[in-house]
């Protein structure tokens, strides 16, 4: 961190946003130092899609099939030497199955924790934090009090969190017949849920265009609800207020070159792929 504010300007994201996750789940699943940075490339490959076309280009397929060749090799290295960590403990949990009987996870199982906690534990965290420091820019009374009240920046960061969720959309497939204002989804139709949208509803939240750092937040939509509430909540909300407390404490005052900032083109994850800052 001491090198960064040195140098008076940064990449917000590639510099700052995007270490703090890879880092911490990287560790947390037990991925050695040395390919951390490609893990999170191949990651961001994967969910990347051309403007206009949702079908996954080439390199997304390949960078999927890269992740997913990498997550196999490294189960089999922790199956061999297992340490203190979650694929480790994976390989040694049992489960009960539907005969009420006890049984290890597959390897599909595996590969699936493995490929869902690296691409939504490091995606979604550094396009939170890449919203957050433009929406702060953009109030700077917010960001003020962040800055002389860091108990305050974990409402900042909820309220990011509502007003642009990094993940936007969800698809979901309807297990009954369900009647909503009128309408019946029938059973096993595929749904899509704007979430971004949801946050936003104006029947819920007075003034929902307005960053609102005192705003009352009943569910909190961006991180899911219910079954599908993110596993990761509360892990996501203490790194992003984690990382904006050593931000503002090193670097209270900034600005963002907003001209040059540069939005992701991916599946449900929106957010910046780029903010260049100075101060």
């Amino acid at each position: 961190m001491g090198e960064l504010v040195e140098r008076g300007s940064c990449d917000f994201v590639k510099d700052y946003a995007a270490v703090l996750p890879m880092e911490i789940i990287s560790s947390l699943l037990g991925v050695p130092d040395e390919d951390r940075v490609a893990v999170r490339e191949r990651v961001d490959i994967s969910l990347t899609r051309e403007p206009g076309n949702p079908v996954p280009p080439p390199a997304a397929m390949q960078a999927m099939a890269d992740t997913s060749r990498y997550f196999t090799d490294l189960i089999e290295e922790k199956r061999r030497r297992p340490k203190e960590d979650l694929i480790s403990q994976l390989l040694a949990a049992e489960i009960e199955d539907d005969d009420g009987g006890k049984r290890k996870l597959t390897q599909q199982e595996l590969l699936g924790f493995a490929g869902l906690v690296a691409g939504g534990g490091n995606e979604t965290v550094t396009k939170l934090l890449g919203s957050a420091i433009v929406l702060f820019s953009r109030n700077p009374e917010a960001h003020a009090e962040m800055v002389n009240d860091p108990f305050r920046i974990p409402d900042g960061v909820e309220e990011a969190l509502r007003y642009w969720p990094p993940s936007h959309i969800q698809g979901r497939s309807a297990t009954r017949d369900v009647e909503l204002h009128g309408c019946v989804i029938p059973k096993g139709s595929r749904v899509l849920l704007l979430t971004a949208a949801a946050c936003r509803d104006e029947r819920e939240f007075e003034d929902p265009d307005r960053f609102d750092m005192d705003r009352e937040i009943p569910i909190q939509l961006a991180l899911g609800h219910g079954v599908h509430k993110c596993l990761g909540s509360y892990l996501a909300r203490l790194e992003a207020s984690v990382a904006f407390e050593e931000f503002f404490e090193r670097i209270p005052n900034y600005e963002v070159d907003e001209e040059n900032c540069k939005r992701v083109h991916m599946t449900n994850v929106a957010g910046y792929a780029s903010v260049p800052i100075r101060w």
